[in-house]
């Protein structure tokens, strides 16, 4: 069996007119991955509520691996809240602080992150100290690094963008 990708960053509802869908692009990611076949390893931290245990039951039902996903009692599940307007024009309200904003390092996702044939990260994952100091304490452990860039205004700068940059073997762009 080959190593396993591990994904790092948010994990959310997206919250359409339509219902909850769940999502954020680490998620998306490791979901498709384990769809192909590809072990994966998800990092990240929803909240101890109904949102949170829906997503890890969500994920649990895909057959990814949740051990990394931490649980929050202070910060609640993420939420995306879409709009859209009379001119079928969409916007988005990535509510905040969330639990994913204080994703904390810990020794086992270090491990994973070492063991691991490549470490996939995002640019929104890293809009606040917490989350963004984690994944900067994981990086260098990683054997090979994607950044997937997900600028959403104004959740980013560029300073923290060009140092995730740099720190890449690949980048993605949307």
């Amino acid at each position: 069996m080959s190593a396993p990708i591990v994904c790092f960053g948010e994990t959310l509802w997206d919250v359409l007119p339509t219902g909850r869908q769940p999502g954020g692009a680490p998620f998306n990611v490791a979901v498709h991955l384990h769809q192909l076949g590809q072990p994966v390893q998800l990092i990240s931290r929803v909240g101890q509520d109904e949102l949170g245990t829906e997503l890890l039951d969500f994920l649990q039902g895909k057959g990814v691996d949740t051990s990394l996903v931490q649980r929050s009692q202070t910060h609640l599940t993420g939420v995306v809240k879409a709009n859209v307007d009379n001119s079928h024009e969409v916007t988005y309200k990535i509510v905040e602080p969330v639990a994913w904003d204080y994703i904390q390092h810990v020794a086992e996702a270090r491990e994973a992150v070492a063991g691991a044939a490549m470490l996939v990260y995002g640019s929104l994952a890293a809009r606040r100290p917490d989350t963004r100091e984690t994944l900067c304490q994981l990086l260098p452990a990683a054997r090979y690094r994607v950044f997937d860039v997900n600028l959403r205004p104004p959740h980013y700068t560029r300073p923290v963008v060009e140092t995730l940059l740099r720190q890449a073997d690949m980048a993605k762009l949307n």
